[in-house]
């Protein structure tokens, strides 16, 4: 559920499928995806995305952090520093060499966002066993087969901790009603503005056919010691009075709840008063998640409730 994530984990002909990091998991055995195609993130590249078909996932959730990053050049025996023609923003451009070499530089890099280009299916292939080994904390944010470009972002101390803690307050209550296996999709990307996650939030509705039903948005503020979340649902208008068009039946992204969490001054992180939740508890709808009413008394809305909520913005801001 929840850059809060993306992970790559298998791929299938038409689509890479994600899921979480699960550290509960960690001596699964990989299994190799049977071929690749392209896959990204960018909402101008909805032609790279599986039809209205095939299936998808029924939460998307995105996370952000603003967050002030260092950064280090890449070895020069790699890197070039142009920029690759499809990002669409400044993203130092390394030429992929070998496994051995895209590790060590995984490794010891400060920056966020690598793309590597050179990148044949096989390399990524192996690189997403080797990473599911390794157990390694990087996402495959876009991998382009034809221009061989492989976009990884290697996230940051505060992303990962928001968006583990929100897929697990989220799992927990999955897994207590024994339908963990139904929903296995998960979505995660990062940005540095909530009008970019919004923006990632209408491509999903849109290039999703409408599968998705839900879109949960977060967005981590170090420096203003704030998190906002934000959930989206689409609506259809009411209907006018007069003839029917069709303009009027398109359904439309609609926020229906927004909450922060304000880490409130001169107090220590570590005290869970000291985070102030607004407009209460967070509730993601089963129907909405599943696609259908909940059929047994286990099956019901997932709850996150405030003392849960500043649980969240503790681990978020101490350290």
């Amino acid at each position: 559920m929840p850059a809060l994530f993306r992970e790559v984990r298998k791929c299938t002909p038409k689509r890479l499928e994600m899921e979480p990091i699960d550290p509960t998991n960690a001596n699964r055995t990989p299994q190799p995806p049977t071929q690749v195609t392209n896959w990204q993130s960018n909402p101008n590249h909805s032609n790279q995305f599986p039809s209205s078909s095939q299936k998808w996932p029924d939460t998307i959730m995105s996370v952000s952090a603003s967050t002030s990053t260092s950064t280090s050049a890449a070895s020069p025996a790699l890197t070039n520093h142009s920029t690759a023609p499809s990002l669409g923003e400044k993203t130092t451009t390394i030429r992929f060499v070998g496994t051995k070499a895209f590790w060590d530089l995984i490794n010891s890099t400060d920056q966020e966002i690598l793309a590597f280009h050179n990148a044949s299916p096989q390399d990524f292939i192996r690189l997403d066993q080797e990473r599911e080994l390794r157990r390694r904390a990087i996402r495959f944010r876009r991998y382009n087969a034809k221009e061989r470009i492989l976009i990884v972002v290697i996230p940051g101390w505060p992303h990962e901790v928001l968006h583990l803690r929100l897929y697990q307050e989220a799992k927990n209550e999955i897994v207590s009603m024994g339908l963990m296996d139904a929903w296995d999709d998960y979505e995660a990307g990062n940005s540095s503005s909530l009008q970019k996650l919004r923006e990632d939030m209408r491509w999903w509705f849109s290039a999703s056919d409408h599968q998705v039903q839900i879109v949960l948005l977060a967005k981590l503020d170090r420096p203003g010691r704030r998190i906002n979340l934000e959930k989206w649902v689409e609506t259809t208008p009411p209907p006018r009075p007069g003839p029917t068009t069709r303009a009027a039946s398109i359904r439309r992204p609609d926020c229906v709840q927004e909450i922060t969490i304000d880490w409130t001054d001169n107090t220590p992180a570590e005290i869970p008063a000291s985070h102030v939740v607004t407009r209460g508890d967070l509730r993601l709808e089963f129907d909405l998640l599943f696609l259908r009413p909940p059929e047994t008394p286990r099956e019901h809305d997932i709850l996150i409730t405030v003392p849960r909520l500043q649980s969240l913005g503790l681990h978020s801001f101490a350290r």
